[in-house]
């Protein structure tokens, strides 16, 4: 205790782990350690010592006191009243725990006050649009861990969990931000977001009926009707592409991609992107212009090198080519990132059979022939 009463807290620390170590089951130890952590500004720490000091002696009014103090450290007030309540049992004339839970009760009714508030900026839609373009990646991650900061100190706020979607969305992490969604209070923030993830990922459908809802709680919105001429431009040409692929019409398919592309040419949507200039790959693919085929899967692989279905299609457009190891290659790249992809297995030895066969007037890399040799049937060898 000598080191904890000249306030050196972190050699305390030290001394009361150890003390824990050598007899787990002392509660005070516990309660000690939770009292070093909170002057060390580790409150998750602290509570969690105290919970510990608790479950060792129920009886022991300083532990339910110091996890009452972690509790309003990281503003979960209803825990820390239940606490200082606890200890009030323990010890009706404790001055301590007389003031923590008037403490206590006072953020929480101030956190009820500001959640009421909030439900209604909520449902308003308030926030300022999210840019359409992104910053640069440094300054993505450095938004993104200022919001994570936030949230951690105040997990319950909605502005915290809204200023983490978006940053979740600037850093191009769709999916995480769209399941983040969830924890959004109902309103027009809750469906703009949720929009923002989806066209940005690809799910231009599911983004303009989640406009169109926030519109229908808010008409005058200027940051929904905006996107919604965006996600609903982009999402005619989209459909127009499919259906003249479907039909044949790769000409009109490959324009009407283009189309896409270049209204969200300066948009963060690496989701959307990766798949329009996948489906005008497929279109240059079917009427043989390879070139420009393999520049569109160049361009969405850069976005997402795991994307299956690129690297199939420039497998495809290698094989057509004659370009038999790079399209190997491309189909181990494919085992690694999909390898449940159907047909995969026998795609390699056909590949591997023709790469090898191909050797003669072309050099392959010595890597390249040793993986060739690993997937052909034994006979082939």
């Amino acid at each position: 205790m000598s080191a904890y009463n000249l306030g050196r807290h972190d050699e305390a620390f030290q001394h009361f782990s150890e003390a824990i170590r050598l007899s787990p089951g002392n509660c005070i130890y516990h309660a000690n350690r939770a009292s070093a952590a909170l002057h060390l500004g580790r409150a998750d720490v602290a509570l969690q010592d105290a919970k510990n000091a608790i479950k060792r002696g129920d009886g022991y009014c300083k532990a339910y006191l110091r996890g009452g103090a972690a509790a309003m450290v990281l503003q979960r007030p209803h825990e820390a009243l239940s606490m200082y309540q606890q200890a009030l049992q323990l010890n009706p004339g404790s001055r301590a725990a007389k003031a923590g839970c008037g403490a206590a009760a006072k953020m929480a009714e101030q956190q009820r006050s500001v959640a009421e508030q909030e439900g209604g900026t909520a449902l308003c839609g308030e926030r300022p649009a999210l840019p359409l373009a992104a910053p640069d990646d440094e300054a993505a991650a450095e938004q993104l861990l200022s919001a994570e900061a936030m949230l951690q100190a105040c997990p319950g706020l909605h502005a915290a969990k809204c200023a983490h979607v978006e940053a979740l969305i600037l850093c191009q992490r769709y999916t995480d931000a769209h399941s983040a969604c969830d924890s959004l209070l109902p309103g027009v923030d809750k469906l703009y977001l949720q929009a923002q993830a989806g066209w940005r990922a690809g799910s231009l459908k599911e983004a303009l009926a989640a406009l169109h809802g926030a519109q229908a709680l808010v008409q005058n919105s200027p940051k929904c009707s905006q996107l919604i001429d965006l996600v609903a431009g982009v999402m005619q040409h989209d459909n127009a592409a499919a259906a003249a692929f479907e039909e044949g019409r790769e000409e009109e398919c490959i324009e009407e991609c283009a189309a896409a592309l270049q209204l969200t040419e300066h948009c963060s949507c690496a989701g959307l992107r990766c798949r329009l200039l996948y489906h005008r790959g497929c279109a240059h693919s079917a009427v043989s212009r390879h070139d420009e085929a393999l520049s569109d899967c160049a361009a969405a692989l850069q976005l997402n090198p795991a994307h299956a279905d690129c690297l199939h299609l420039r497998h495809q457009v290698h094989r057509d080519m004659g370009n038999y190891a790079e399209a190997f290659l491309d189909l181990q790249r494919l085992r690694k990132v999909a390898p449940g992809w159907p047909g995969l297995l026998q795609l390699l030895g056909e590949t591997a059979t023709l790469s090898l066969g191909n050797t003669r007037n072309h050099h392959v890399p010595a890597v390249c022939s040793s993986s060739l040799l690993t997937v052909l049937p034994q006979g082939a060898k």
